[in-house]
């Protein structure tokens, strides 16, 4: 799976609190990802891994969206 990063941009990395708050919510393929790469783009930026909590406020606005991981 890592060949896929080798054009991997870092934004952000994934600190310990925001892996911690999500290890039992999401696949650990997702958690090998943030941990091994952090937050950021590949492929010429045409996909992104973002960090969810700085979406948190947004997507508690829509209904659907609210789940353990948005609270409003």
């Amino acid at each position: 799976m890592d060949n896929i990063f080798s054009d991997f941009k870092v934004v952000e990395y994934a600190g310990k609190e925001v892996l911690k708050e999500y290890e039992n919510a999401l696949p650990k393929e997702i958690m090998h990802i943030w941990s091994e790469h952090g937050f950021g783009n590949f492929l010429n930026g045409y996909i992104r891994v973002i960090n969810p909590n700085d979406y948190r406020q947004v997507l508690g606005m829509v209904t659907h969206f609210r789940t353990k991981f948005i609270r409003s």
